[in-house]
C-alpha cells in the first residue's frame, strides 16, 4: 500500500480483495479444500486486518440458480436448520450433530465427506 500511496499522492488505507472464479468448475469451487482455503484466507485477513478491507469482490461465479441455494450463517440460525434437514448422527458434532471421527474429533477432519448428507 505504501507504493500505491506514493503513486497516488495520498495515504491509502483500504484494500479491495478480488476473487476470480473463472477457471473454477463447480466441483472445484465447492470442494472441501477449496472452501477451507477461501474461508481460512478471509478469516486470517479479517482477524488481523479488519480495518483494511474496503470490500471483497467475487467475479465469474457460479450461476445465480446455484447461489440462491447457498446459505451463509454468522449467528447459528442455519446450524439449527441443519438438524431439521440432516440426521444428528450424520452431522458432525461441531455443526450441532453427534458424529465424530473414530478418534473422537468433533471436526471430523478424517471424514469431511460426511458434510455431503443426502436429504
Amino acid at each position: 500500500m505504501r507504493e500505491q500511496s506514493k503513486k497516488h499522492g495520498k495515504m491509502l488505507t483500504k484494500s479491495v480483495e478480488i476473487f476470480d472464479f473463472q477457471k473454477f468448475k463447480l466441483s472445484t469451487a465447492t470442494h472441501y479444500k477449496s472452501i477451507l482455503y477461501f474461508t481460512h484466507y478471509l478469516k486470517i485477513y479479517l482477524d488481523n486486518y479488519p480495518e483494511l478491507l474496503k470490500y471483497a469482490l467475487v467475479i465469474n461465479i457460479i450461476p445465480v440458480v446455484v447461489i440462491n441455494k447457498i446459505r451463509f450463517d454468522d449467528k447459528g440460525a442455519q446450524l439449527k436448520q441443519l438438524l431439521e434437514d440432516i440426521d444428528a448422527d450424520v452431522l458432525p458434532a461441531f455443526l450441532g450433530g453427534t458424529r465424530t471421527d473414530p478418534d473422537g474429533d468433533p471436526l471430523c477432519k478424517n471424514n469431511y465427506h460426511v458434510w455431503r448428507a443426502c436429504t
